[in-house]
């Protein structure tokens, strides 16, 4: 009796260790599978990590390969389910490791293709030495912009769509079954929205590439997907809260000055932009404008005499006011400008009277100069202080007389002299208005070199009028 019951007890003890068995090796089991989307189109999901292919009468099409068992067990299905079951062509989307380690089991048929700068991205991992990246293979073919493959009758649309973590960035559009696929995109169904990690300027020209393709909805590495819908309206959100911040930034308003008002009325009765004001900070904490302005306009120029010019002389008549004009141009980054300007002075017309010599002659001066800018503005109104290097070229021309001796030296002789010198500029712009503009400069000017016999003056200070015109402006 005791034997028996000892039998029964080892099966069962074997028994319940078989099935321990058992479980332990299905739960050991990958976490794998592939559904259909639409169409020839499927997703394949290893883990966490989800990618997309295309079967077409001329052979499969694949997104990013994950690692290099998931593309194993990728290529025994393709084999198994649709024989030959091969792969033409497959596209990186991002070079990660951990999404384009496989692309190393399809290449002894498949053409792998990536944008331009994916090579570049993965060479930059490679030198981190980062040991996952070394079984990466290169892209064999690329890209700039877009690309067409055409295959069995499917059509599939690269673009280049990057973030600052991904500068190949790739979005793949399967055109027959509209829908999209990205491995890595910002956080867009994040409610309320935040802009995370990503920098607002990276965002909005992302949603406006993407938005922009004819799609219905896109498919994540991460397995969510998004409604195109959605997408239009977040990048309608995002344009709209970086323009606005763009413009009151150019306006000298603060982030806290914006927050006050109220966000626009198409997007004041959706949950997911309710945290807008924490939107606007970061906005204002990225902002970057980029302007050019030409100014063109009319100067009155005061001319101030050195006393050396005029030693020893019993008369002498030099310096005082004569038009100039100005024109010039500049480049804008934020508050600071890098600005050129042209400056060209009417004649001034100097004597002096010695006791053995006489001179009369006129000075036409043009003056360059090379100036940093920095803009303060204050709603429509802006002022901005300007200094920098400049270099002047004089054309002196007039009649000198020589008093005494015998000619040719004595007598009168005709005056034609060039000349030039080096100096600094400074001033100050009053400007009224953002577009088209009403300028006051202020311009004061000195001479690195003493005055000499071309230059009656170091020193000069100009004031005037100017129209100033915006011709071109971006928003980073």
């Amino acid at each position: 009796m005791n034997t028996r019951r000892s039998i029964v007890a080892s099966c069962l003890l074997l028994a319940a260790l078989l099935a321990a068995t058992d479980s332990g090796a299905q739960t050991s089991k990958p976490d794998r599978e592939i559904s259909q989307v639409k169409g020839n189109l499927y997703r394949a999901r290893s883990g966490a990590e989800h990618t997309v292919f295309l079967v077409t009468a001329g052979g499969i099409v694949i997104a990013d390969p994950i690692s290099v068992e998931t593309a194993q067990w990728l290529k025994a299905e393709f084999e198994r389910r649709i024989p030959p079951g091969v792969v033409r062509y497959v596209v990186y989307t991002n070079h990660r490791s951990e999404r384009a380690t496989g692309g190393v089991i399809f290449d002894d048929r498949a053409e792998l293709v990536g944008h331009r700068e994916f090579n570049a991205a993965l060479s930059r991992a490679r030198k981190r030495a980062e040991p996952s990246y070394r079984g990466v293979r290169d892209a064999e073919s690329h890209f700039d912009d877009t690309r067409i493959i055409t295959i069995g009758g499917g059509t599939i649309e690269l673009v280049h769509a990057p973030t600052a973590a991904a500068p190949e960035g790739t979005v793949i559009v399967f055109r027959t079954e509209r829908t999209a696929f990205v491995a890595d995109a910002p956080l867009l169904d994040q409610s309320p929205f935040s802009f995370g990690t990503f920098k607002p300027r990276d965002v909005r020209q992302w949603l406006a590439t993407v938005s922009a393709l004819d799609f219905d909805v896109l498919l994540l590495g991460d397995g969510r997907s998004i409604q195109k819908s959605e997408l239009v309206k977040l990048a309608a959100y995002v344009d709209e809260i970086v323009r606005r911040v763009a413009a009151e930034y150019e306006s000298g308003r603060s982030a806290a000055e914006f927050t006050q008002t109220k966000l626009p009325p198409a997007f004041r009765s959706d949950a997911a932009f309710r945290d807008w004001r924490s939107n606007v900070s970061d906005a204002y904490g990225d902002v970057s404008v980029f302007t050019i302005e030409a100014t063109v306009g009319a100067m009155g120029t005061y001319i101030q005499r050195d006393d050396s010019f005029c030693t020893a002389a019993s008369t002498c008549s030099t310096g005082g006011g004569v038009p100039a004009g100005i024109t010039s141009l500049s480049a804008s980054f934020g508050r600071w400008s890098l600005l050129s300007e042209l400056t060209a002075i009417e004649e001034m017309f100097s004597s002096r009277t010695t006791q053995f010599y006489d001179e009369d002659f006129a000075l036409r001066e043009t003056r360059v100069a090379v100036m940093l800018r920095r803009n303060m503005p204050a709603g429509a109104a802006s002022l901005r202080l300007l200094g920098g290097m400049s270099y002047a070229i004089a054309n002196r021309s007039g009649l000198d007389r020589v008093k005494g001796g015998l000619p040719p030296f004595a007598g009168r002789h005709r005056i034609q002299a060039k000349d030039a010198r080096y100096g600094v500029t400074g001033g100050l712009d009053l400007v009224v208005g953002r577009r088209l503009g009403i300028v006051v400069p202020l311009r004061f000017n000195y001479a690195v070199e003493e005055a000499k016999t071309t230059w009656p003056s170091r020193m000069d200070v100009q004031a005037g009028v100017a129209i100033t015109l915006r011709l071109f402006r971006t928003i980073d």
